[in-house]
């Protein structure tokens, strides 16, 4: 192996800090030397801040900074020297190999840069603010602001032919920086901002919006998709940003930015004839170096407009289409489809005329296929002989909603048997009124190689129960597995939770009339990972069976009926290791006397809603918690002085969901107080129904 090392003449830079108190820390300056050193890359920086805990002097050094408490910009290690409990008299020694003075003064004041950031400071910037962890706050936000459009002003001043050359040098840099990931989010964010355009981010995908109250679909956001996404959700805004980015500049950096967040999905609902089609700019042919997957949601009208952009514009990257709540004229689908080799095809509630002949046309032929999800769509399913023999699709959705569907699909079915297809890996089928038969589960028998599978809505009793959990039996690689059916049976259920290699259980009961889980021994508790009982009435026995789940890391319980474990000495609490709990509209007879929650070290959520009575409270909150809760929803409940004394300690929690809360005691809000742990890292809150005293501004 040979590692090639560049020797570099480089310039040491030394800076001696002393601490005043808890407020200030001043930076002295000392002669900068210079230094041969052999570096793997020309490009690497370093920052070394140095306590050997001895005194010294300073006379030797001159006062160049002052930082503070408050300064404008803050720093997570700047900030702990200053809080730390030592004396005033030892001094630390900052080594470095670039002007870090320039950048704490820059910090400090944005007036420092007066004539252009270089991409050799903006390398040093986002170093400095990587190695001193930068804190995330509205002073940060502004910073940002100031800085892009210096950049932004500078290029268009004196680099106009190459746009955005700063931010491509430096992020190609410094890729693997923690710090990387916030700042290209607060540059999206401040380029949105300056735009006035209103937005927001859910779960990392960027929704754009003509008000930041406005709702928005979830289900737009698809799972499925590997990418982040845009989502316009408003034809209007659709026509502003259209509008905005005609100038190449601003779309470019828009672009770049997109690409930076990962997002390479769009999604834009309800669509109309673009404003912009006489100025000659083609939003479809200008993205189509970065959307990998499009969607388009409640399209009726201008129909043959957008898929002739569509079929115009898009090239060989398109590799996801998704089609909607829409009403399109077949003849556009099948000429868009027939151009295009996709990976993914979703169609969901399109009409598209009686004959729909070219979609099993285009299933039979595609053999780019790996995904398709298709929902209140008319087949006939020819196609599934296909799907069976030389198709490459690993993921298949189906969902019905008329019982003809369903017909056509098991008559196709009724025609595989005793093959062995290693390429499909999920299955996921929602029924509309079927009742599980023997064909079914001889075409289940095929998918030997099958780790997820989905089955909802069916109906069954014990005899088709026993040709299913036969069918189940045979998939030796399943490891994923949701069912919910009309009939209670704890037989079955019972089998499910002794399948050693399943991970992930689902089981949601729609049986009107609850009966009683009672659950055997299992044969082991090491698999399951996660487990959700949805409808359900849990016996006592069965909820230590369940505890005994020594890997469980998610277990959620909606509305569900808990019966009391009347031995508590039976209990053997194994189930350490939960991450994420749910406990929605559940009534918990059975934590009367458990404190389930003091013994979750490691929980990262919580969800709490509509559990009136028995309900453990938030004090039992582990400690554990302190450091690792950043999902808190308490829904419909009471809240006691000692509840928000608790929650005021949890560090790190960034979503907190108080919809309906009483407060009793006379409590507020607002005395959780200056104190509160999570002012900084809190991102979203919601108070719905909420009586709010005016003075919880001061939080």
């Amino acid at each position: 192996m040979f590692i090639f090392y560049h020797i570099v003449l480089t310039h040491r830079f030394i800076y001696l800090l002393k601490k005043e108190g808890n407020s200030n820390l001043y930076f002295y300056s000392k002669i900068s030397e210079e230094k041969l050193v052999f570096e793997k890359n020309e490009n690497h920086l370093y920052l070394r801040i140095l306590n050997d805990k001895n005194t010294g002097s300073i006379n030797n050094g001159k006062h160049v900074l002052t930082y503070k408490k408050n300064n404008f910009i803050r720093f997570d290690i700047l900030d702990d020297i200053l809080h730390q409990n030592i004396s005033d008299n030892i001094i630390w020694k900052i080594e470095c190999n670039f002007d870090f003075l320039y950048i704490l003064k820059l910090t400090n004041d944005i007036s420092e840069l007066s004539d252009g950031i270089t991409d050799v400071e903006f390398k040093w910037l986002l170093f400095s603010f990587q190695y001193l962890k930068v804190i995330e706050n509205k002073n940060l936000s502004k910073f940002i602001r100031a800085l892009y459009f210096n950049m932004l002003l500078n290029q268009n001043i004196n680099n106009s032919k190459n746009e955005n050359q700063n931010l491509k040098v430096v992020f190609s840099l410094y890729h693997s920086l923690e710090i990387y990931s916030v700042f290209k989010r607060k540059l999206i964010i401040e380029f949105l901002n300056a735009l006035m355009i209103r937005h927001v981010f859910y779960d990392e995908n960027l929704i754009l919006c003509r008000n930041i109250k406005d709702t928005f679909d979830p289900s737009l956001l698809n799972e499925h998709i590997p990418y982040k996404s845009l989502l316009i959700n408003d034809f209007k805004v659709f026509s502003i940003l259209e509008k905005i980015i005609t100038n190449r500049h601003i779309f470019n950096y828009f672009m770049f930015l997109l690409e930076q967040i990962n997002i390479k999905a769009f999604i834009l609902n309800c669509y109309q004839v673009s404003q912009t089609k006489s100025q000659n700019f083609d939003f479809f042919s200008n993205c189509k170096h970065l959307f990998k997957a499009i969607t388009i949601s409640n399209l009726t009208i201008a129909t043959q407009y957008i898929f002739s952009q569509l079929n115009e514009s898009i090239d060989g990257n398109l590799e996801i289409f998704t089609l909607r709540n829409s009403i399109v004229d077949g003849r556009y689908v099948d000429t868009f489809l027939k151009k295009h080799n996709l990976k993914g095809l979703k169609l969901d509630n399109v009409n598209m005329g009686a004959d729909v002949s070219f979609l099993d046309a285009y299933m039979d032929s595609n053999q780019s296929l790996e995904y398709i999800d298709l929902r209140k769509v008319k087949f006939n399913f020819s196609w599934l002989i296909n799907l069976t023999s030389s198709s490459n699709i690993q993921k298949c959705i189906l969902f019905f909603d008329l019982s003809f569907s369903e017909q056509y699909f098991i008559r196709e079915c009724a025609k595989l048997k005793d093959l062995h297809i290693d390429v499909l890996l999920y299955l996921q089928i929602r029924f509309y009124s079927y009742r599980i038969s023997e064909e079914f589960c001889i075409f289940l028998k095929n998918f030997r190689s099958l780790q997820t599978l989905i089955l909802l809505n069916y109906r069954s009793d014990k005899n088709t129960d026993l040709l299913l959990l036969n069918a189940i039996g045979t998939l030796k690689f399943l490891e994923n597995l949701t069912v919910g059916n009309n009939f209670f049976s704890t037989k079955f259920y019972n089998y499910l939770f002794q399948i050693p290699r399943i991970e992930t259980l689902i089981i949601n009961n729609f049986f009107l009339h609850k009966k009683t889980l009672e659950l055997k021994p299992f044969s082991d508790y090491k698999y399951l990972t996660r487990l959700n009982l949805n409808s359900v009435k849990i016996s006592g026995l069965s909820l230590i069976e369940i505890f005994k789940c020594e890997n469980l890391k998610v277990l959620s319980l909606e509305f569900c009926e808990l019966k009391s474990i009347r031995n508590i000495k039976l209990l053997d609490f194994r189930s350490l290791s939960i991450k994420s709990l749910c406990l929605s509209g559940s009534n918990l007879k059975a934590f009367k006397n458990l404190d389930i929650l003091a013994s979750l070290e490691y929980l990262e959520t919580l969800f709490v809603s509509g559990c009136k009575s028995y309900l453990c409270n938030l004090t039992k909150l582990s400690i554990g918690c302190n450091l690792r809760l950043k999902k808190l929803t308490y829904k419909w409940g009471n809240i006691s002085y000692n509840d928000l004394n608790r929650i005021k300690y949890l560090e790190v929690l960034e979503k907190l969901d108080l919809t309906e809360c009483k407060f009793t005691e006379g409590m507020k809000l607002y005395k959780l107080g200056n104190d509160c742990r999570f002012l900084h890292s809190l991102k979203h809150l919601n108070l719905w129904g909420v009586r709010i005293d005016l003075m919880i501004i001061d939080i």
